[in-house]
């Protein structure tokens, strides 16, 4: 059973990916799917780490990624949460594409008729 069943997260360990870039990846996609919204709190980190079957100092490298990505923020005695990123464009006066994103996902990019607002 995969994390997509509701089952346990599918961590594979003989791949040559390392297993807190998984663990990072599999966050990033319940981030980017909504199933973790803007200011979810995350379980703690040792709960992550029983829940992925890994240690806890492999559960902080993953967070850290994704920390350094500004997709999670740690405030110290409250926990993990995901960040609230909205990238704010302005259209183009010729064009009526949607030019604002409230997901965090990596691979969205801007329409060519959107310019960054100042």
């Amino acid at each position: 059973m995969t994390a997509d069943e509701g089952g346990l997260p599918d961590i594979k360990r003989n791949v040559p990916t390392a297993i807190h870039a998984q663990i990072s990846e599999h966050i990033r996609l319940r981030i980017a799917g909504g199933e973790w919204p803007p200011h979810y709190r995350l379980k703690s980190e040792p709960e992550l780490a029983q829940e992925f079957g890994v240690s806890r100092g492999t559960v902080r490298r993953a967070l850290a990624t994704l920390i350094e990505e500004g997709l999670l923020r740690q405030v110290r005695g409250r926990g993990t949460f995901v960040t609230s990123t909205v990238i704010e464009l302005k259209p183009s006066p010729r064009s009526s594409a949607p030019c604002r994103r409230t997901s965090p996902a990596r691979a969205w990019s801007p329409p060519p008729e959107c310019a960054r607002a100042p």
